[in-house]
């Protein structure tokens, strides 16, 4: 364990002092994963076999498969290609979540030309056998699937895209072997469908659901106003986002509020766009880049590991894969880092913390048309901090957190200069928010929070201490 948590300590990570410190570029050494991987329009990362490695999922256009590459650790990572199906025509998306509850990783995909979504269920042991079951068919040009329990019942829901009937629907999991399926039509009337992905957007506990429309320019979320069944509430967030693609939930200012990404494939433009609160939340935009050539996807992640959420991406029709640096400050100053600009056609894009070394790693795609790669870009951390010397108006508190690695809670400590009102927000390493708890008015003086982690998986979090003028931030490794 000391071994492992030193590895994660020789990560540097950022603190707000008088005088700042920032960080350079973070180093990628670029793996392949596959080069003989046609035309790939999804990849997701995740553990599909329990065994601690992130796994990638993957849709291949011209081939029509599912594909599993395993990762079977080593270094560099060893990857076994598993076909999970080879009969999915145009396959578009793919997606996991354990559907029926047995502990497993199920898999969600679509398909586009044979205008289905699908679900395999998992038989949970090697060799792994796949049983396919459809969701929805004649479900024209199926774009894109994810999953989550937006009624919370406890079993997971799914989402689903139909761009050729512009339409965003909810299926409600309604338990059996196999699993039905009780459908909920949110909009038929957006204009090209191509995304839609469950979050919080006005902070009332409930989930509720964003989307994007290629051809109609429009960023809008759906307020989920319950009832039995839900009813749906549609506000727009952007009706003139030229040729919005794919959009991501994330609170990218640390202000507790869900913001939104986005990619415009058409505008060639990656943008966010900040939630001002409000009922409903009013909006603004910031654009990262307005020259990013048939922008595809826009994938939020702390990249650097200075605690501030930044955003990577991929530009198909500038073979380029990117990342833009969030300096933390607002308005967000964004300093754009190649990562690849030699990616033919790059289309997919995921974060994920292939190595097990505590950075988000980077895997990209070739899309139909390509070089037909699948690539890792394996984040080795910063060439080095660099002193800026520049006043910042944020006073640093001197903080830690004890145990650190620890196992099921651990003891943020930290001492006030004054008394102020205190909120103590975590995050994944990811940049989500998990939790926000406001403790009220302190005195100054040294004080102790204790936070609970039983119900999180092994991973490296972040806290913020967050006073008026004060802030203190540190990483902490929970370990089981």
């Amino acid at each position: 364990m000391a071994a492992l948590f030193n590895r994660f300590s020789a990560i540097a990570f950022y603190l707000i002092f008088i005088f700042s410190t920032a960080y350079g570029d973070v180093n990628f050494i670029e793996h392949i994963i596959d080069s003989q991987s046609y035309g790939n329009s999804s990849l997701y990362a995740c553990d599909i076999d329990n065994d601690g490695d992130k796994d990638i999922l993957g849709a291949v256009i011209e081939t029509g498969d599912i594909v599993w590459w395993r990762n079977d650790g080593g270094y560099p990572i060893s990857w076994q290609k598993i076909i999970v199906d080879f009969n999915v025509p145009t396959a578009f998306c793919v997606y996991a979540e354990d559907l029926n509850g047995d502990g497993h990783k199920d898999i969600l995909g679509t398909s586009y030309s044979d205008h289905k979504v699908y679900w395999w269920k998992s038989s949970g042991q090697s060799p792994y056998i796949w049983t396919r079951y459809v969701i929805v068919e004649d479900y024209t040009q199926a774009h894109e699937v994810c999953a989550e329990d937006m009624d919370d019942d406890g079993d997971m829901d799914v989402i689903s895209v139909s761009s050729g009937l512009s339409r965003v629907d909810l299926w409600l999991n309604e338990g059996g072997d196999p699993i039905q399926w009780t459908q909920y039509i949110l909009d038929n009337n957006f204009n090209t469908a191509k995304s839609a992905r469950p979050a919080d957007i006005n902070g009332d506990g409930i989930k509720d659901i964003m989307g994007a429309a290629i051809f109609g320019n429009d960023v809008v979320w759906w307020h989920n106003d319950g009832g039995n069944p839900i009813t749906w509430t549609k506000y727009y967030v952007d009706g003139n986002f030229v040729g919005a693609h794919r959009v991501q939930a994330v609170d990218l200012d640390r202000d507790t509020r869900t913001d939104i990404v986005c990619a415009g494939y058409l505008g060639h433009e990656i943008a966010w766009w900040r939630n001002d609160g409000g009922a409903p939340p009013t909006w603004t935009k910031q654009i990262l880049e307005s020259n990013f050539t048939n922008a595809c996807i826009a994938m939020p992640g702390d990249i650097n590991g200075d605690g501030f959420t930044d955003v990577a991406g991929t530009g198909q029709g500038n073979n380029q894969v990117a990342w833009w640096e969030n300096d933390g400050n607002y308005p967000i100053t964004w300093t754009k880092h190649m990562i690849d600009e030699n990616m033919i056609r790059p289309w997919p894009l995921d974060l994920a913390d292939l190595d097990n070394d505590g950075d988000l790693d980077v895997i990209s795609g070739s899309s139909h048309q390509g070089s037909a790669q699948v690539k890792w870009y394996e984040n080795t951390g910063t060439t080095g901090l660099k002193d800026e010397y520049s006043l910042v108006p944020v006073k640093s508190l001197t903080s830690y957190n004890s145990p650190n690695p620890f196992n099921q809670s651990t003891d943020i400590i930290f001492s006030l200069p004054a008394e102020t009102t205190v909120r103590v927000n975590i995050y994944n390493l990811s940049g989500s928010l998990i939790s926000a708890k406001d403790i009220g008015i302190l005195s100054a003086g040294s004080h102790k929070y204790s936070w609970n982690a039983s119900n999180l998986p092994t991973g490296v979090y972040f806290y913020s201490i967050n006073g008026a003028g004060f802030t203190g931030t540190g990483k902490m490794l929970l370990l089981k």
